[in-house]
């Protein structure tokens, strides 16, 4: 729900919402459910027939695989012929060696899945990189050699070598060795752009020297290396502009009312709202807030290490005498030229009802606006009741005497 209601603010172009550059960042878009022949490149290189947007870079030997909830067994998620692991988000991952280890030269390679971007990066402008990385059960060797690399033109290496030897703009440390395989690790860096970048690509790049791996196995040991090299699986790929926090708008509330706050969402980054009062989770882009009190909320925003501020504030009023006028109301006449009653309010009202003394209506309107004029042209002489509806349902009746 809280997903669905940052779309719709942002599609309603009411907070700034930050563009993910990485199509199918989470590859939930598929053109078919994986089985053997669509899963990898060995079909049809470079394509991952069943997958949608993303690509092999390397397609002699080895290719990424991609497993969806939808798959058959051994390329399902959770459970699938590498191990057990649940999605970061949805229903889908890719997996990939990050490098080989055979004695043989010719068999060392790596896995590399690559994509388009939507947009050239801009030059001089700062980018943070995220996505998630989780090892597979069925490996005795971990890893360290994660990147992402920036081209301006796509790679497509159809024979030797079996990796890719460039040096990608971010990179995990060499030697910090990913060995969790029970939860999500984050790969994350930021890097200034040259212009122009218009692909992808993430794996473990340069020569096989230069890759790092370190002998971790399942208890009991297997004695024939079966798993013998490093499979890690991955999901949540964004790439997006370092920008400063931003809060919003301020936004005024009835009493006991909610309003959602923000002003922009990034998928890579970190939000804290203080303080959390009246918040129904001070860690979202968009949280709820529903204070009793007027309150000023301060956002912290960390995006790639750079962490940044921003403010509003939540006004909280309560409904009565001062947040609707009517003019010519308690024990007056209505305007003598027009014959009309004017309506104001501080907050947009949804409906206007003319009652009797009785209580029964005579007339009504649908409006939602901040003031209204009615005619009351040919009413007898008496006393009336004017109730007006505002949009969150809260209603106040006034009274107001006719006299001709």
């Amino acid at each position: 729900m809280k997903k669905l209601l940052w779309i719709l603010i942002c599609i309603g172009k009411l907070a700034f919402c930050q563009t993910n550059l990485v199509p199918n960042w989470s590859f939930e878009e598929y053109n078919s459910c994986p089985n053997a022949n669509t899963t990898d490149c060995s079909i049809s290189p470079p394509t991952i027939p069943a997958l949608k947007d993303w690509f092999c870079a390397l397609t002699y030997e080895s290719t990424p695989d991609y497993f969806n909830a939808c798959g058959i067994t051994s390329l399902s998620t959770p459970t699938n012929i590498i191990g057990y692991q649940i999605p970061k988000t949805g229903y889908s991952y890719v997996g990939s060696i990050t490098h080989t280890m055979y004695s043989s030269s010719i068999n060392n390679n790596s896995e590399y899945i690559e994509c388009k971007l939507k947009d050239s990066l801009k030059p001089n402008v700062i980018y943070c990189v995220n996505y998630f990385v989780s090892r597979a059960d069925k490996r005795d060797y971990a890893s360290s050699n994660f990147g992402a690399l920036f081209t301006n033109t796509v790679i497509n290496i159809p024979g030797l070598p079996h990796y890719i030897n460039q040096v990608p703009q971010v990179q995990n440390p060499f030697g910090n060795f990913i060995f969790d395989k029970l939860n999500w690790t984050k790969i994350q860096g930021s890097f200034i752009a040259n212009g122009g970048e218009n692909y992808l690509t993430l794996g473990s790049f340069g020569a096989n020297s230069n890759i790092d791996t370190l002998y971790d196995p399942d208890i009991p040991i297997d004695p024939n290396k079966r798993y013998l090299f490093p499979y890690y699986y991955i999901d949540d790929v964004s790439v997006e502009e370092v920008v400063n926090a931003q809060a919003g708008l301020d936004k005024v509330i009835i009493s006991g009312n909610s309003t959602v706050i923000g002003g922009d969402s990034a998928v890579g980054a970190d939000y804290l709202w203080l303080p959390s009062v009246g918040l129904d989770n001070n860690t979202l882009a968009f949280p709820i807030a529903s204070p009793t009190i007027t309150t000023q909320y301060v956002l912290q925003k960390t995006q790639c290490s750079v962490i940044t501020y921003d403010t509003m504030l939540v006004t909280v009023n309560s409904v009565g005498i001062e947040e609707l006028t009517i003019n010519n109301a308690f024990a007056t006449h209505p305007n003598p030229a027009t014959n009309d009653v004017t309506i104001t309010s501080s907050f947009d009202m949804q409906k206007i009802e003319l009652l009797d003394v009785a209580g029964k209506l005579v007339t009504s309107e649908n409006r939602t606006t901040k003031n209204k004029e009615l005619q009351l042209q040919n009413f007898a002489e008496g006393i009336y009741f004017i109730k007006v509806t505002f949009i969150n349902g809260v209603s106040v009746t006034k009274k107001m005497l006719v006299i001709r």
